[in-house]
């Protein structure tokens, strides 16, 4: 059975409730970003715009003009995900010992990291 939500805070009582139907071994758990080409193109324009206001400020250094691109080298886009997923997770019920209510599954999310490389080349003049 697949389960997927978007809502982070539904993780832990969608776990809490299939264990309480019955589940005692849930496997392969994992957090993905929704849009990651949207994200990944977000990381991309923003590496391009670091590198040009660097090239500029080398440039503005060294007492030359930056001129033209020339060229544009892209390497490593893509997004890991660190923490993201789990073969298995054994889970009990139980409930607190001054109540009767039941503890809830934590759940660490993890980190996704997205990079990019970029290499610009530029005419000096």
């Amino acid at each position: 059975m697949i389960v997927s939500t978007f809502d982070l805070n539904k993780v832990s009582p969608i776990i809490d409730a299939l264990v309480q139907a019955g589940a005692n071994n849930i496997s392969n758990v994992q957090f993905s970003l929704r849009d990651p080409d949207a994200i990944e193109a977000k990381v991309l324009d923003k590496a391009i715009r670091k590198a040009r206001s660097k090239a500029q400020a080398m440039a503005t250094s060294a007492g030359v003009t930056l001129g033209p691109l020339q060229s544009i080298n892209v390497n490593g886009t893509g997004y890991s995900a660190f923490n993201q997923g789990y073969d298995e997770i054994i889970v009990t019920a139980s409930k607190r010992a001054d109540s009767q209510a039941p503890v809830s599954t934590p759940i660490s999310y993890g980190d996704h990291t997205i990079k990019t490389t970029v290499n610009l080349v530029y005419e000096m003049r």
